[in-house]
């Protein structure tokens, strides 16, 4: 007992003040607060620090429609390196949060309540260390989002850009990167294309050697001189042309990322069988931009592999095949085939016979393969439950008559037959994909539809 009134003793000596400033608070962000942790107890002590692993923990309303970006942190810490730091009353650090990078979803207008915690652990006069949570919540009004904060905002960066003010720049830039709003997208690619030039030269290389305008170029202009010149005509002659190349992909790239994250992680709206993915986000994420399957996490792939339906399937193995286990990519090839085989009437009739079969796993695998290749048992499924048949089996007919019209089904074949044919080029596990429909029942459009493609290699 004496030990935990020491305790609580102890802990009430490590008080400290959290001060907080809004920077900037717009719908969509960003999201901006500079946050201020005072010392205020009246005996020194040390506190631990670590600038790789002290988070600042965000907490938000439950009425936003957002949630965290995993492996995201804004990191506090009040020394340069990990190690005990002495503190004196008055003592302060000061740091700048930007919670619009840590979640995904768009932050909304209006008033909201914001809570802030960091944990400090301290050592008071040789004591063991302990923990003490600073933790306040913050009242932040978030502005709507106004054609003349973005005409401030880029007259900002214009008076940087002709300063020279690298500092300024990117402090700018981290206001905007990150945010959802089409107008600060653009203009955080603005924004890289003048302050990163890591990005630049990699980038640049790329566009010479790969885009269209690049090769143009590569015959006026050698590549290794541009890059290295400091003749400012020179290389924004060839940079432009590549600013208007580069920026729009990268856009597309970084919102496809985000929305493809987002309808992994979002709670299921389309259905008890989709239970990790919100189709309709995530087939928006793929037609973006499908540069990102190197940069997807692996618990993501992970959770991919977990989808039922098999237009959505598709998708997956197209964009992201190179990731995922050889056994899934089988058994979705496997699918597809199924998909296109030719059928006769005596095997769909002997399925629908099974409806009413005494086992309920046959019961339950004749209705799935009714379902599966419901553009072809239709009729006969139409016949039956015209006529004289058991209960069960009508019920579950018109059950398979329902569900096969669900326009979440063929309306993804025909967006994923076109996506594919749109594409600049295909991953060796998209051509495969479109051989194996290709080469089913040739009576069938969707093989038509394969074939045609086929026939426009890309």
């Amino acid at each position: 007992m004496n030990a935990l009134v020491a305790a609580i003793a102890f802990q009430s000596l490590l008080t400290f003040s959290l001060d907080v400033r809004v920077v900037d608070a717009i719908e969509g962000g960003p999201l901006l607060l500079e946050v201020t942790a005072t010392y205020t107890g009246t005996h020194p002590l040390r506190v631990w620090s670590d600038p790789t692993s002290s988070p600042f923990e965000v907490e938000f309303p439950r009425e936003w429609p957002v949630f965290h970006r995993p492996q995201q942190r804004q990191l506090f810490s009040f020394g340069p390196a990990p190690g005990f730091v002495p503190l004196r009353r008055g003592d302060k650090k000061t740091a700048r949060i930007a919670v619009h990078k840590l979640v995904y979803g768009e932050i909304p207008a209006g008033p909201a309540v914001i809570r802030l915690k960091y944990s400090v652990r301290a050592e008071l006069g040789g004591r063991e260390a302990c923990s003490v949570v600073i933790s306040r919540p913050v009242r932040v009004e978030i502005g709507r989002c106004s054609e003349h904060f973005v005409q401030t905002l880029r007259a900002d960066i214009a008076r940087s850009v002709s300063s020279r003010n690298a500092e300024r720049l990117a402090e700018q830039a981290d206001r905007v990167l990150g945010t959802h709003h089409p107008q600060f997208a653009a203009i955080g690619a603005e924004l890289l294309l003048v302050t990163r030039d890591r990005f630049i030269q990699r980038e640049l290389r790329e566009f010479l050697r790969e885009s269209p305008e690049g090769t143009r170029k590569l015959h006026d202009w050698d590549t290794n001189a541009v890059l290295s010149s400091n003749d400012r005509i020179l290389i924004n002659e060839i940079f432009e042309d590549w600013a208007n190349w580069e920026r729009p992909r990268w856009v597309r790239g970084r919102d496809a990322l985000d929305l493809l994250l987002a309808a992994i992680c979002e709670s299921p709206k389309y259905g008890a069988d989709e239970r990790v993915i919100v189709p309709l986000r995530f087939l928006h994420a793929v037609r973006l931009w499908r540069g990102f399957s190197q940069q997807l996490p692996d618990e993501y792939c992970i959770r991919l592999q977990g989808i039922k339906s098999l237009w959505l399937r598709a998708y997956v193995g197209a964009t992201f095949g190179n990731r995922l286990p050889k056994e899934w990519m089988t058994r979705l090839e496997s699918d597809l085939r199924a998909r296109v085989t030719p059928l006769s009437e005596k095997q769909i009739n002997e399925w629908i016979g099974q409806l009413d079969d005494g086992a309920f796993s046959v019961r339950e695998a004749a209705t799935e393969q009714l379902l599966l290749y419901f553009d072809r048992t239709k009729p006969l499924l139409i016949k039956a439950f015209s006529g004289e048949i058991p209960p069960e089996a009508a019920l579950r007919i018109s059950d398979i008559l329902k569900r096969g019209k669900d326009p979440k089904q063929e309306p993804l074949r025909q967006d994923f037959l076109t996506w594919v044919s749109s594409l600049d080029s295909r991953s060796l596990s998209c051509r495969r994909m479109v051989a194996t429909l290709a080469a089913g029942d040739p009576n069938l459009e969707l093989v038509r539809e394969a074939k045609a493609i086929q026939a426009r290699p890309k």
